[in-house]
């Protein structure tokens, strides 16, 4: 392909969605390997989903290798040409920007690409530790490999975790709520016995919603995880996440956020607490996080909360 053909080729590339690229940074110069550079985002903050973007240059070749975990790939900008081989399948287009694919854990794979590639990869795995049948159940259920789909919802929980991962979020609760909710869609839209998959969208027992509520406001100053919370309902996470919704019409880190807020709003009456001070005794890491989760809530900052209520 000519010089000129390529431009031409490129600028017939519609951009990349919205809701993805105002959350992708601007590409810095990294250590190459084979023509990769790797932004991973997470860490070992989030037990349950890792959030990191690939991008490849120029020809780029894995002659062979699998998927340890089940892996979503949010594709942000196509290559030119790619061809490969996922299980029994031969690949050869996985869709243009704003695509979905799903490989399921354990799937050999070679794979091949010339051009520019930009990729956002959500690994997901279950976390350690649980005893919960009901959970080991859906973390176990085998997902079948999608290519080239259109799934708005995975795009937008993708560019969630991607904000929060960019920004360095010390959140727990949020983290591990879209990577519940991400794992309770997939197992349900592309989960190999999508028809047995159905989750019971009961609303949860008063007792249940009653122990839950009372951990909540003992741990408010905590980094309080799903995991914990599902625990103390005897739930699983898929389950705990939407019975909680269907109980109080909100989701727990929303009714966790309004909590807080609500207990800031008492603190911010002593004048001799700062508001570091405050955000500390609220489970955030640091008081950008708290200023912003209070202006979410009740739409002023907490400094002009203090000074209009100042007695």
């Amino acid at each position: 392909m000519t010089l000129r053909a390529r431009d031409a080729h490129a600028a017939r590339v519609p951009e990349t969605p919205q809701e993805l690229v105002r959350w992708v940074p601007e590409t810095s110069e990294l250590p190459c390997i084979s023509f990769v550079q790797v932004h991973a985002f997470s860490g070992e903050l989030w037990d349950d989903v890792k959030v990191c973007r690939k991008i490849t240059r120029g020809r780029f070749v894995m002659p062979r290798g699998h998927v340890a975990r089940d892996l979503v790939a949010i594709v942000l900008r196509p290559p030119e040409r790619e061809d490969g081989r996922f299980g029994a399948r031969q690949i050869t287009d996985r869709g243009g920007r704003g695509s979905v694919n799903v490989l399921p854990a354990g799937m050999p794979y070679t794979y091949a690409c010339d051009g520019s590639r930009e990729v956002l990869h959500l690994s997901l795995e279950r976390s350690p530790g649980s005893d919960d049948d009901d959970e080991n159940a859906a973390g176990s259920e085998r997902l079948r490999p999608v290519f080239a789909a259109a799934d708005p919802l995975i795009v937008s929980i993708g560019a969630a975790l991607l904000s929060e991962a960019i920004a360095d979020s010390r959140d727990r609760l949020y983290g591990e709520s879209m990577a519940t909710a991400l794992r309770a869609h997939l197992v349900r839209r592309y989960g190999a016995a999508a028809a047995d998959a159905a989750v019971d969208a009961s609303s949860m027992p008063r007792r249940a919603m009653q122990r839950v509520l009372e951990f909540i406001e003992e741990h408010l100053a905590d980094n309080l995880g799903l995991g914990e919370m599902a625990r103390v309902a005897r739930m699983s996470r898929t389950r705990f996440l939407i019975a909680f919704k269907r109980t109080t019409g909100m989701s727990p880190h929303r009714y966790v956020t309004g909590r807080r807020v609500e207990r800031a709003k008492t603190l911010l009456a002593d004048p001799d607490l700062d508001l570091r001070e405050v955000a500390g005794r609220l489970g955030y890491s640091d008081q950008s996080s708290f200023s912003r989760a209070f202006r979410r809530v009740a739409q002023i900052t907490p400094g002009t909360y203090r000074v209009l209520h100042r007695t």
